[in-house]
C-alpha cells in the first residue's frame, strides 16, 4: 500500500528491514482470512511464524504512525475530538501479562481477562472515528510502581495513561486545534478532569442523575463568616433549573444551564436531554468544561463518543484485535496496535475515496476485507500462471471477480 510507504518514510529511527516487515504485515492483516495469529499470518505472507514472533518484539511507534496517517484527512474546517475508553479482552491462562479481573461491559460484570485503553480521533461532523493507539492496562502491583504510590489504583493509571498519550499526540503532529476529550460517565471525576484541563483539553462527558451542582448566582450577604463561593444546590430533575433550547430530531427536548460542579471543582456547561419513551420520562445530563459550547454541540459531541465502540467491534471481528496467542507485554502491545492501525488504514482509504462527496457511505469492514482477499487471490493466480497483468487487470471481468462477496448497501 502506497500510504504505508509514505508514512514510514516520514518516520525516523526505522531501518529498511522493519519498514518492509511493517508494510507486509499490515497488508497481510487486511487481506487474510481466519484468525490473526502468527501461524495463520505466515500462511498468507512471505514471512514464517518465527519471523513474525521476532518482529513483534521490536519497538515501533504506532501512535506516531497513526497521527501522521490521520493528518492526511484532517480538514481545517472540521470539528474533531479525542475519545478515550477502556475495553475488555477475554483471555485465559496463567502466564499472560496483565491477566486480572476487569469490567466486561457486554456481560455487565467483572471477568478474568485483559484490558486495553483505546484512543481514537472523532470526526464529529461526519460522526466517525479513527483509531490512534491502544495501551494495555498493567497488573495492580505494576501500577503502584508506575505511579509511585502504594495506594495507586486503576483510575490513577487511567489518568496517567491519558496524560502521556495526549502529550505524545501533540508531539507527533496532531493539530493543536483539537481541544475536546470525549469520555463516558466513569471518567467524570476530579482527577481525570483536572488532568485533561492541565493538558489543554476540555472534557465532554456525562453526569450522574444525582449530580451535585450549585447555582452560580446568589445573593451576597454581609456579616461575619466565610463568604459563599456558589449558590444553592440545583435540583437536576427540575426543568425550571435549566433554559429550554430546542427539540431534537428524535422528538426529545434539550435544555441547558451553567453550574458549579462540587465533585469536579469547576464550572461546567450542562446539556439536559429529556427523553420520553413509552410514557416514561428520563433525563440525560451531559456536560462540558468548555463553557462556550452550546447545548446542541455538547449533545452531538457526546453522542459521537459511541463511534469508538464501533472501532472495538470491527477490530475484534475483522482484524483480529483479540486473536493473539502471545503472552509477553511487548508482543501484546504490538498485536493490539497492529490491528488498530490496519483498521485505521482502511478507514483512511474510504475517506480519501469519498472526498469531494457530501454523502457518507456506510462503512463495512467486511466488504474491505473480502475485496482485498479477492484481489490478493487474483494476483496470486496470475503470478503462478505467469500471465501478463498489464492488460488483463483492466478487463471488466476482473473487477466483478474482486467484488464477489462484497456487501451491497
Amino acid at each position: 500500500m502506497k500510504i504505508i510507504q509514505e508514512i514510514l518514510e516520514k518516520m525516523t529511527g526505522i531501518y529498511k528491514p522493519q519498514k518492509k516487515f511493517i508494510e507486509s504485515m499490515l497488508g497481510t492483516i487486511l487481506s487474510m482470512g481466519g484468525r490473526m495469529n502468527f501461524r495463520n499470518m505466515a500462511r498468507y505472507a512471505s514471512y514464517d511464524e518465527k519471523t513474525f514472533s521476532r518482529n513483534f518484539e521490536k519497538p515501533f511507534d504506532y501512535l506516531q504512525f497513526n497521527c501522521l496517517t490521520v493528518n492526511k484527512i484532517i480538514d481545517e474546517n472540521g470539528h474533531y475530538g479525542i475519545a478515550y475508553d477502556p475495553f475488555f479482552i477475554k483471555k485465559s491462562g496463567k502466564k499472560t501479562y496483565g491477566l486480572e479481573s476487569f469490567w466486561n461491559g457486554s456481560s455487565g460484570k467483572s471477568e478474568k481477562g485483559l484490558e486495553g485503553n483505546g484512543f481514537a480521533l472523532i470526526d464529529i461532523k461526519k460522526n466517525t472515528a479513527y483509531p490512534l493507539v491502544v495501551i494495555q492496562t498493567p497488573p495492580k502491583d505494576e501500577i503502584k510502581k508506575l505511579i509511585g504510590a502504594s495506594e495507586a489504583n486503576r483510575m490513577d493509571f487511567y489518568v496517567d495513561c491519558a496524560e502521556q498519550q495526549l502529550n505524545k499526540m501533540k508531539l507527533h503532529g496532531l493539530p493543536l486545534s483539537i481541544k475536546l476529550l470525549i469520555v463516558d460517565a466513569y471518567f467524570a471525576n476530579k482527577k481525570f478532569v483536572t488532568m485533561a484541563r492541565k493538558c489543554g483539553y476540555h472534557v465532554v462527558s456525562k453526569l450522574r442523575c444525582d449530580a451535585n451542582l450549585r447555582f452560580l448566582n446568589f445573593e451576597k450577604k454581609g456579616g461575619r463568616g466565610r463568604p459563599k463561593k456558589y449558590g444553592d444546590k440545583v435540583d437536576v430533575k427540575d426543568l425550571k433549573s435549566y433554559s429550554f433550547v430546542c427539540a431534537t430530531e428524535d422528538g426529545d427536548d434539550l435544555y441547558e444551564g451553567t453550574f458549579y460542579s462540587v465533585n469536579l471543582k469547576c464550572t461546567v456547561k450542562v446539556a439536559c436531554l429529556v427523553r420520553t419513551r413509552k410514557n416514561k420520562q428520563g433525563l440525560v445530563l451531559m456536560f462540558s468544561t468548555d463553557l462556550t459550547l452550546s447545548a446542541q454541540e455538547i449533545h452531538v459531541t457526546y453522542s459521537s463518543r459511541f463511534q469508538i465502540e464501533f472501532i472495538f467491534r470491527d477490530g475484534k471481528q475483522f482484524v483480529g484485535l483479540t486473536d493473539f496467542q502471545v503472552r509477553s507485554k511487548e508482543k501484546i502491545h504490538a498485536h493490539l496496535n497492529a490491528s488498530a492501525t490496519a483498521l485505521l488504514l482502511t478507514k483512511i482509504q474510504e475517506t480519501e475515496a469519498g472526498a469531494g462527496t457530501n454523502e457518507r457511505a456506510p462503512f463495512s469492514m467486511q466488504s474491505h476485507k473480502r475485496r482485498n482477499y479477492n484481489e490478493m487471490l487474483v494476483n496470486l493466480i496470475f503470478s503462478i500462471l505467469g500471465l501478463d497483468l498489464s492488460l488483463i487487470k483492466f478487463h471488466p471481468g476482473i473487477k466483478s471477480v474482486i467484488e464477489t462477496g462484497v456487501v451491497r448497501c
